[in-house]
C-alpha cells in the first residue's frame, strides 16, 4: 500500500495529513499517556495497525511535528 499525504497551508507552516505508520508509535503513545487517564498501549496501536483491516489511523503534522491523530473505520451494526 502506498502512503498518501495531503497538505494545506496554515499560519506557521504547512499541515500534512497522512496515514499513521509504525514509526509514529513512540510519539503517539507519549501523547496518549499525557492526554488520557486510560491511554492505549503501544501493543494496542500495533495490533490496530497490523490486524484491523477495517480501521485507518491518520496523523496531522505541521513542519514535521505530530499534532493530532484521528481514527476511522467500519463497524458491524445490526439493523432490526
Amino acid at each position: 500500500m502506498t502512503e498518501r499525504a495531503y497538505g494545506y497551508e496554515a499560519d506557521g507552516g504547512e499541515l500534512q495529513f497522512r496515514l499513521m505508520t509504525m514509526d509514529d508509535l513512540d510519539t503517539i503513545v507519549q501523547i496518549e499517556k499525557e492526554s488520557f487517564a486510560a491511554p492505549w498501549s503501544e501493543e494496542a496501536f500495533r495490533a490496530e495497525l497490523t490486524q484491523n483491516m477495517f480501521a485507518k489511523y491518520m496523523i496531522m503534522e505541521q513542519d514535521g511535528i505530530l499534532l493530532d491523530t484521528a481514527a476511522c473505520g467500519l463497524s458491524s451494526m445490526k439493523r432490526t
